[in-house]
């Protein structure tokens, strides 16, 4: 079964795995400002922080 965006879950999770280790990899945050969020979350939310969307 696919996902409407084309990624079956296993590979989506690896992606999203691989994308939030780059960017955590840039820069750290307090723990507390991190918790809880998927790295799905925490690359949308840089995305959206380095382009302002």
């Amino acid at each position: 079964m696919s996902c409407s965006d084309g990624y079956e879950p296993p590979a989506r999770v690896k992606l999203f795995g691989e994308l939030a280790g780059y960017f955590r990899g840039l820069v750290s945050f307090p723990e507390v400002a991190v918790e809880g969020l998927t790295d799905e979350q925490y690359v949308r939310s840089a995305v959206r922080a380095i382009y302002g969307k």
